[in-house]
């Protein structure tokens, strides 16, 4: 693996792994005994992993090597358990991560500030943020617009219901409530566009 930064890690620079992600691949399922590996689009390196997922066992396995600030090499090989929690619909079973270090319940896990090990950014001493966490007040409705609308997009795609059993699902409350602030922060950005084109007379 790459030599980590010692700056400030941000969830969108660091190396993670999303039960999003396997679950799109098909690999989150009873019956699943997948090996091969992953790579990221911000690194020249790559994890082998393996899945299994019986009645008996559920856990995903990476094996890497990782290099330490003084240059070490070690090779980590671990097992990540999974949790299958039934679903509130009463169909379906939706899957976390088990923390390596904390056992707690997550759906991503991160590699960043030196860690040998992809953990929940909970297990994390130092904070990992997210680019609109760092950007400036001026920019941050136009980060949060574009972050927020990216996942809307996706989540419209996906295949959900809307109603179950006379009532909305969580999956409809959550893209409604993605809407609203999809359609807050264009609002706030056009607005913030619109004051400065006053100021240098362009309106």
């Amino acid at each position: 693996m790459p030599k980590p930064s010692q700056g400030i890690a941000t969830a969108e620079s660091s190396m993670r792994i999303e039960m999003s992600y396997l679950i799109q691949q098909g690999l989150i399922k009873t019956g699943t005994d997948y090996n091969s590996f992953m790579a990221w689009s911000n690194s020249k390196n790559s994890i082998s992993y393996y899945i299994k997922i019986n009645e008996v066992e559920k856990y995903l396995r990476l094996k890497y090597t990782q290099t330490d600030s003084q240059e070490n090499k070690n090779e980590m090989d671990y097992k990540i358990y999974l949790e299958g929690i039934k679903s509130n619909l009463g169909k379906g079973t939706v899957y976390y991560f088990l923390c390596p270090v904390s056992n707690r319940k997550c759906r991503v896990l991160y590699l960043a500030y030196g860690s040998q090990y992809f953990k929940s950014r909970e297990s994390y001493q130092n904070r990992i943020y997210y680019n609109c966490q760092r950007c400036s007040k001026r920019d941050y409705a136009h980060t949060r617009y574009f972050k927020l609308a990216d996942k809307l997009e996706i989540l419209n795609k996906t295949n959900f219901r809307s109603s179950y059993k006379g009532k909305e699902t969580r999956s409809l409350k959550r893209i409604e409530n993605l809407t609203n602030k999809v359609n807050y922060f264009d609002f706030v950005r056009f607005k913030q566009l619109e004051y400065y084109m006053k100021r240098k007379g362009y309106l």
